[in-house]
């Protein structure tokens, strides 16, 4: 890449039996979701030229490590850019009552998360009421719908908001880094 477009390709191919093991060792490293549309995996590959076929690559491992020390990067990057936009203290410029009454809730409806906040909330005996904004808490709409969800609920008047997400691998959770 170069000031945000491609300027050169590179096809590597990735046999069964090699994506077995990089899928193995991903997931040992909670990695599973690593290898999709833009993500950096740092792979160990053969480069062989041949007169006839030209050159191929083929990846024949994967170093976690090195994959994971991207997102690490990405997610650096994103403090930094908050720290600059005086953004990290926002939170603390809020007070918050003792006990919320009005929470607004962003999350997507159909998990278990919101499945149990809501329930907990409920369980609790408070008179509490729930204003939930359903949003995309994984993949690359992310950002978009949770944006979406915060400004619907920005114009209610509620004690705290909840930004709710379940468990899961380093790389789906590194969706809600932004």
């Amino acid at each position: 890449l170069k000031d945000g477009r491609v300027i050169a390709k590179l096809r590597c191919t990735i046999w069964p039996r090699e994506l077995t093991l990089i899928r193995e060792r991903l997931a040992a490293a909670r990695l599973d979701d690593l290898l999709g549309d833009g993500n950096e995996v740092g792979l160990r590959c053969h480069i062989q030229y041949h007169d006839l076929y030209g050159m191929s690559v083929t990846a024949v491992d994967v170093d976690p490590a090195e994959s994971l020390g991207a997102l690490e990067r990405k997610r650096i990057e994103i403090v930094e850019r908050l720290r600059n936009e005086k953004l990290l203290e926002k939170n603390s410029q809020h007070s918050v009552p003792a006990l919320p009454l009005r929470f607004g809730l962003v999350a997507s409806r159909d998990t278990a998360g919101y499945k149990d906040f809501v329930t907990t909330i409920k369980a609790s005996g408070y008179a509490i009421t729930i204003y939930a904004a359903d949003a995309r808490v994984e993949g690359d709409s992310t950002e978009s719908s949770v944006l979406r969800a915060l400004r619907q609920l920005a114009t209610l008047d509620l004690d705290v908001v909840v930004l709710l997400r379940g468990g899961g691998s380093r790389v789906s959770l590194s969706y809600m880094d932004n």
